[in-house]
């Protein structure tokens, strides 16, 4: 009995290990600020943007949802958001509130943005380890909860339509552990964007981003989006733990929506999402005189 128990919580560190490893969301475009807390107040006056992602895996379903809404504040020249964001993988689920704040700077010919940020959250992690697929009704393991405070920054540089920017998450590195002590790593995040304006009525986008957090395997994306008769939204992209992923969705001067579906062909023990579907939907209300144009990506 005592070697079962043994057994069970080593199963147990292994599955909150593969969920200690942040899910990224596919078209990053579409969640600007869980990207990067710079982006908050990019579009120069209020949005808001929610996602919802369900990843099927061979042992179980993982669902995250985020939403964030973003304002611009002018007579200061900044940016602040408010994010939450929820995870469910197996036994468990986490919960993260955020508030950021993103300064702009510009040169003196207003050609080049520089826009540091800093953003803190309160975490809450809940293990409900009754739920485990792989524990009996009869062995003796009690749900836990933990909670956290945890820091983050970035740093975002805008020239015309091209945007490059960092971001380094868990600065404080919070104890998040449950069987054992356990911090959060560090994260480093590097990406970059263009748009390419072809016409009135028709924008392409270009995003590569790349994430690396701790000891884990690094992350990255490759997408492309296009806005094409000014309303009809299609994409294109490829994500290392997620594979292919296509989109399709549609946007007036005040809402977009959009809806993806990813399938990874090259299935391994690191890279164990089979496919996800992903939902997306946002409120953006811009500057009167900018509502009924396009614009970049980034600016909606």
């Amino acid at each position: 009995m005592r070697l079962k128990q043994y057994s069970i919580v080593i199963l147990l560190a292994i599955s909150l290990d593969v969920s200690a490893q942040e899910n990224l969301f596919l078209n990053q475009s579409q969640s600007l600020v869980f990207l990067n807390p710079s982006f908050a107040g990019s579009n120069g006056f209020v949005r808001d943007q929610g996602v919802y992602k369900k990843n099927f895996t061979n042992t179980g379903n993982m669902v995250n949802f985020a939403n964030a809404l973003d304002v611009y504040l002018k007579p200061i020249r900044a940016g602040i958001a408010a994010s939450y964001s929820y995870s469910d993988f197996d036994f468990t689920k986490a919960d993260k509130f955020s508030l950021a704040y993103a300064q702009y700077f510009s040169t003196h010919n207003k050609k080049i943005d520089f826009i540091p940020s800093v953003q803190i959250s309160y975490g809450q992690r809940v293990y409900d380890a009754t739920s485990a697929y792989f524990i009996q009704p009869t062995t003796e393991i009690t749900n836990t909860t933990t909670v956290y405070f945890d820091m983050d920054a970035g740093l975002l540089v805008k020239v015309r339509n091209l945007y490059i920017g960092s971001t380094l998450s868990h600065i404080n590195q919070p104890e998040i552990g449950l069987l054992q002590p356990e911090t959060a790593a560090l994260k480093f995040g590097l990406h970059g964007s263009y748009n390419l304006i072809v016409s009135e009525k028709t924008v392409v986008n270009f995003l590569a981003s790349y994430a690396k957090q701790g000891s884990y395997e690094g992350q990255f994306q490759l997408a492309s989006n296009a806005v094409v008769f000014k309303h009809l939204l299609i994409g294109l992209g490829y994500a290392s733990n997620n594979g292919i992923f296509a989109n399709i969705g549609f946007r007036t001067n005040c809402f977009t929506a959009s809806f993806l579906y990813s399938t990874n062909t090259n299935i391994s023990n690191d890279n164990y999402f089979n496919e996800s579907i992903q939902l997306m939907l946002a409120y953006q209300l811009r500057k009167k005189d900018l509502r009924k144009t396009l614009g970049n990506f980034e600016s909606w």
